[in-house]
């Protein structure tokens, strides 16, 4: 994939770290616009969501001892109550990483249309996680119009 295709992807996900950056431990517990999902359940999904990709597109598992899981909700309470604040903002720009290197570097490992795809559908999901984010924690979101003409495929 080229940069400029990839630089849609990077702003947003630099859209939601900056949201998960203001994720304080009181905020882990509210609730999400998903009646099922709070911002701590929301956060690990993506987590997985971003290391299910990456293994996708590059067809290699991602080791997991680096990574929370979902299974993970209550060592994320501990985690975010020992340290004093949550710094989810951190793990997650390190797994967004993994998920641009794998895109940029897919060249012939994935058909072009299944590629596409899969990076479209990542874009869509990014778009929502941060829409929903930012709605749980009472902040706006509005994504740019070129990034937001790109996930509706009008760029």
């Amino acid at each position: 994939m080229d940069v400029s295709t990839l630089l849609h992807l990077h702003t947003l996900t630099e859209d939601l770290a900056a949201f998960l950056s203001e994720v304080t431990p009181g905020d882990l517990r509210r609730r999400t616009r998903d009646p099922h999902l709070d911002v701590g359940d929301l956060y690990l999904r993506i987590i997985e969501e971003n290391l299910r990709l990456v293994a996708t597109i590059t067809g290699e598992a991602v080791p997991r001892e680096q990574w929370p899981s979902p299974s993970d909700g209550p060592a994320l309470d501990v985690a975010t109550r020992d340290h004093g604040d949550c710094g989810l903002d951190s793990s997650y720009r390190r797994t967004a990483r993994l998920v641009e290197n794998a895109f940029a570097s897919a060249g012939a490992a994935l058909p072009q249309p299944s590629l596409t795809r899969l990076y479209e559908d990542h874009l869509s999901s990014t778009v929502r996680h941060n829409r929903d984010l930012a709605e749980a924690l009472a902040l706006p979101y509005q994504p740019t119009s070129h990034v937001a003409r790109a996930v509706l495929g009008r760029a």
